[in-house]
């Protein structure tokens, strides 16, 4: 400690300040200093390549300077939820913008909403970042009570305010429809994560049915399919309403449970993300199938290995970095303004054609 007051003194010393001046730059309170005054003791620091000591600087502004970034472990085991494309292109980015802002990063896991409350009660967190909850709004309501300022991507509440970033999803299904349209085709088929699997009396004349799943991003990019198909009087036959787990092996089983329909068989296929269009691909490929030769497939987020399969994957992108950076704006601005509690940004998506879907 002495060894750092003394640091903090030759700083102070050289910039013709107080101690205290030069300990409100290091910690950021620049409404304290002036302007003029906090660049000349920053480019001192960095001169004498002065290193704050983590926990005695956040004792002083009251801040860990840590984020929590909780992923939901929807499956029965946690061995790697990193092994979702999403997950590690948003992951990745976040840690970016965090670390630009000189916050760290912690990551979590979760399946039940206490060990989410649990843990901002037990953790000294300045903020979290909650990926696309399937909390019943009850909770989620208590988890953003909770006195940690969060911000919950790709998933939007009506009934109480939320800071959320997500995407227009339901434009999502809509332009892949209409370009699906727009190469004649009138067959169709929507596969999802259906939760539990949906059955047929589950739908009444190509009608989503919510309570078949608690995500809103399914939801609305499926009615966005519906929708799009019905304004060229094309309607989704119930039976091509398939629940489908959103990776690439159970993509290659949807595959080949569609590569066995002999009769009214799906022309195009729209996958509500890359990972499972991948693996549809594949499986449609290992049962003798030509993608897109007998069907084509659209997915969804333009995963970067949508480049590199074979062929290359027509999809809906979204800016994975521009939702990053969205994300980590929206939660500083929250954490410098406690009674900032709703806002909503909604970024918009586009299709990328590549080689996966064929004019008939």
């Amino acid at each position: 400690m002495r060894e750092q007051m003394a640091t903090l003194k030759e700083i102070a010393e050289k910039a013709g300040v107080s101690v205290m001046t030069v300990s409100n730059v290091v910690n950021g309170n620049y409404s304290k200093v002036s302007q003029k005054t906090a660049e000349r003791v920053k480019k001192i620091i960095d001169e004498l390549n002065y290193e704050p000591n983590l926990f005695a600087r956040s004792l002083s502004a009251k801040r860990s300077h840590i984020i929590a970034i909780i992923l939901p472990a929807w499956r029965k085991t946690r061995e790697n939820l990193l092994s979702d494309p999403y997950n590690q292109e948003m992951v990745g980015l976040l840690e970016a913008n965090l670390n630009k802002s000189d916050y760290y990063m912690m990551m979590r896991s979760f399946n039940k909403y206490t060990e989410v409350l649990s843990f901002f009660k037990n953790w000294n967190i300045d903020g979290a970042i909650m990926f696309y909850p399937s909390f019943r709004d009850e909770e989620m309501r208590a988890i953003l009570d909770g006195g940690v300022p969060t911000v919950v991507i790709d998933r939007k509440f009506e009934k109480f305010p939320s800071l959320t970033v997500d995407l227009d999803d339901y434009k999502s299904g809509y332009i892949a429809a209409k370009c699906f349209l727009r190469y004649g085709h009138r067959e169709l088929a929507f596969v999802g994560p259906f939760f539990p699997p949906a059955t047929k009396t589950d739908y009444l004349n190509g009608a989503a049915i919510p309570s078949r799943t608690s995500s809103t991003v399914i939801m609305d990019r499926m009615n966005g399919f519906i929708d799009g198909l019905k304004e060229y009087g094309v309607h989704l036959r119930e039976e091509n309403i398939i629940a489908g787990d959103t990776t690439f092996e159970a993509g290659i089983e949807t595959g080949k449970m569609l590569a066995m329909i002999q009769e009214n068989r799906p022309t195009g296929i729209f996958a509500t993300m890359d990972i499972q269009a991948i693996g549809i691909i594949e499986g449609l490929k290992r049962h003798g199938l030509s993608v897109p030769g007998d069907i084509s497939v659209i997915g969804c987020d333009d995963w970067i290995g949508c480049q590199f399969c074979d062929p290359k994957l027509t999809t809906v992108a979204q800016d994975f970095k521009e939702k990053a950076s969205k994300v980590v704006d929206l939660l500083l601005k929250a954490i410098d303004n406690p009674v900032l509690k709703g806002e909503r940004i909604t970024l918009g998506v586009e299709l990328v054609e590549r080689n996966s879907v064929r004019r008939i």
